[in-house]
């Protein structure tokens, strides 16, 4: 039986203070499932010095409000991480969230700041400052209208006693949260969906905006780090927006990700990523264009694939992975690639620039929705984060899995998922959110949901094994390595 220890706390209008964490260590329900080699080779396998079975629950379990969830994870070199999260708040509004953490996943200080967001859909880190910024949706008080507007939060708990929002940061009468509106059409709401921060310059959020009644488009906006306010040398004083509507007013996108290239210029190109569809929302197509940075003029066509891009990361070499899902025999199944920096399909790349999983791999990756991906330091294999059930069914258990592939995506070099507890009556659900990783190990940070009404962060660490897994007696009958081939396992390149 789950203990809950509420615990009341003083919370002044854009300030947080510093408060005590419910920093319950649980053991996940299954803590270790089959890789393609087992135990025979490579695995992926949960650090024991690490929470409990390697992973760590965060209950944001304050009155009448427990609902918490992973968003990121950032390195404090051996002495920890932070983790960004957000807490839905008894108002309805969203306070962002910093938990700091000892390397042995126990919580080394937890901040809470209340925000005037009514959705927090991503935080990043600036490490040049130490900052962080939650962006999402919300309205200025001084704005005319009840639509929502980009809405970003600066979050400061090294300057602000206790934690609170950055000084100088901000929209005018909200201090502390910017706030952009695009007011093109229909309900005229916009929806930032991601942040990235562009090192020593600002900030870029990326998400979508109604132009009409029935359809949406792609929105960008660059504001100054410092203070909120618009760059105007980026699009159209500081904002651009991507029609993508083709002669019909059914249409819709989402963006599941962006990214930054790195290039020696101060970051000059900027990758987003999602789907977008025409007339039928079950048609959808993914989609990874770039922009130039600075300006937001287009830098290379947009790469379409089958159904969504859920995920992507700039490569050490400057090229771009991505991943995302299909759907076969009504499973969504994982699609791994790779392109160019022309924006072109890298023929390196398992001889054609994609991998996909097939029919044959039911059994094991049923339904896998990727929701972060990330590279190995030093060795090009990717790691892929993905939401996985066994079948489509509603009842059926989501788990959190990784999948550990060759740098040339011919191979799946390791699997491992796993799952939380939940109340009685419900479905074990949880989903992760974004990966950290170095050579020797990952960091997962997602989301577990206990019922309807209470959400909890975990993080975990899990090791490479590049040799034998330790874990002997945890996997199921080892299978043979899954390798793509051009028969079987790529989808055609549209």
């Amino acid at each position: 039986m789950r203990t809950l220890i509420l615990i009341s706390i003083l919370l002044v209008a854009c300030a947080g203070v510093a408060v005590p964490q419910v920093a319950a260590q649980a053991v996940p329900w299954e803590a270790h499932a089959s890789g393609p080699q087992g135990s025979l080779g490579p695995a992926i396998d949960p650090d024991p010095a690490f929470g409990s079975g390697g992973t760590a629950l965060f209950f944001l379990d304050y009155p009448n409000a427990p609902i918490g969830n992973g968003l990121r994870v950032y390195s404090l070199g051996g002495a920890g991480w932070y983790v960004l999260a957000r807490h839905k708040a008894e108002s309805g509004y969203w306070d962002a969230v910093v938990i700091r953490v000892r390397p042995n996943g126990t919580q080394d200080g937890i901040w809470l700041i209340p925000t005037p967001l009514k959705e927090i859909a991503d935080a990043v880190m600036d490490e040049a400052t130490g900052k962080f910024y939650f962006a999402g949706s919300g309205k200025s008080p001084l704005l005319p209208g009840s639509d929502r507007d980009f809405a970003v939060t600066c979050v400061d708990i090294q300057s602000v006693p206790g934690g609170g929002t950055c000084a100088g940061f901000g929209s005018a009468g909200s201090a502390g949260t910017a706030f952009v509106g695009f007011d093109l059409g229909g309900g005229s709401n916009d929806y930032a969906q991601r942040v990235v921060v562009r090192p020593n310059i600002g900030l870029i959020l990326i998400g979508v905006t109604e132009v009409t009644d029935h359809r949406t488009g792609i929105a960008v906006a660059s504001l100054y780090r410092a203070s909120g306010a618009l760059y105007a040398g980026f699009g159209t004083g500081g904002k651009l927006f991507l029609d993508t509507g083709t002669g019909t007013d059914q249409a819709g996108v989402n963006v599941h990700d962006a990214a930054l290239s790195n290039d020696p210029d101060a970051q000059t190109r900027l990758y987003i990523a999602g789907e977008y569809w025409e007339s039928d929302p079950l048609d959808g197509h993914g989609f990874v264009l770039a922009r130039n940075a600075m300006t937001g003029v287009q830098a290379v066509v947009a790469a379409s694939m089958v159904q969504a891009v859920t995920a992507i990361h700039v490569l050490a070499n400057g090229k771009i992975a991505l991943a995302g899902w299909t759907t076969e025999d009504l499973n969504r199944q994982l699609i791994l690639g790779r392109l160019n920096v022309n924006g072109t399909w890298d023929t390196d790349f398992n001889g054609g620039g994609l991998f996909a999983a097939y029919t044959g791999l039911d059994s094991t990756l049923g339904q896998a929705v990727p929701t972060a991906l990330a590279e190995r330091p030093g060795t090009g294999e990717l790691v892929v984060a993905m939401d996985h059930r066994l079948d489509g069914a509603a009842t059926t258990p989501t788990r959190q899995a990784l999948g550990w592939f060759t740098a040339n995506g011919r191979e799946m070099l390791a699997w491992h998922d796993f799952g939380f507890g939940a109340a009685t009556g419900e479905t074990p659900r949880t989903t992760g959110a974004s990966l950290l990783v170095d050579p020797q190990s990952i960091m997962l940070v997602g989301t577990r949901r206990w019922n309807a009404t209470d959400d909890d962060v975990t993080l975990t660490r899990l090791l490479f094994r590049d040799g034998e897994s330790v874990f002997d007696d945890s996997f199921e009958t080892p299978t043979a390595v899954l390798r793509a081939t051009t028969q079987n396992a790529r989808f055609p390149l549209e």
